[in-house]
């Protein structure tokens, strides 16, 4: 389990350098949520009160992560008790390109439409679109893009637009959605 006291000393340091440095820090908010609940992170109910809570410090950006879920509720809950913890959230979801040796699409899709469409709601500053190289990295780096585009258009658009998504991913990375990932990403643009 994460100790509270060597968080809020580590971060203290962290701000402090970056301060000198101009630069304005961010952790993931695992880190807090975790040291608060017994190790849990998304067990925490909808209704809990977190004032009580080790907070992060003015100045240190809480980074809200999560890829899993295609419940705009569970993101509504999950962003409830961030604001709790602190009024400078970010969100980070993910283009699934680590869970083997294809990537998954449609998580990809179905998480990101969820997530951003609440992300909205909560009028959240900034989103960001991660990637992660785990398990034997297999997965062609090249795949992430799908899942970036999809990032982009819905930041940048009220609704998804299967045709707009197709003609924006045509003219930032050159290619076909699906044409150029043929059977796999068809998904992406048929959900």
């Amino acid at each position: 389990m994460i100790n509270k006291g060597s968080i809020r000393e580590y971060c203290k340091r962290v701000l402090a350098i970056c301060k000198k440095l101009g630069l304005e820090p961010m952790i993931w908010s695992d880190m807090y949520i975790t040291a608060n609940t017994n190790g849990r992170y998304y067990e925490v109910p909808a209704d809990a009160d977190c004032s009580s809570w080790e907070k992060p410090e003015k100045g240190l950006g809480l980074v809200y992560w999560d890829y899993y879920y295609d419940d705009e509720k569970f993101y509504e809950k999950m962003l409830n008790i961030h604001k709790q913890l602190s009024d400078d959230v970010i969100f980070a979801g993910g283009s699934w390109i680590w869970n083997g040796i294809a990537p998954n699409y449609s998580k990809t899709s179905a998480c990101t439409k969820a997530a951003l469409q609440t992300c909205k709601k909560y009028l959240m500053k900034e989103v960001l679109c991660t990637a992660w190289m785990d398990n034997g990295a297999e997965t062609p780096v090249d795949a992430v893009w799908p899942g970036v585009a999809l990032f982009a258009h819905l930041g940048f658009h009220l609704e998804y637009n299967e045709k707009v998504l197709e003609e924006e991913f045509k003219e930032c990375v050159g290619g076909n959605l699906p044409g150029e990932f043929p059977g796999i990403c068809c998904s992406i643009c048929l959900l």
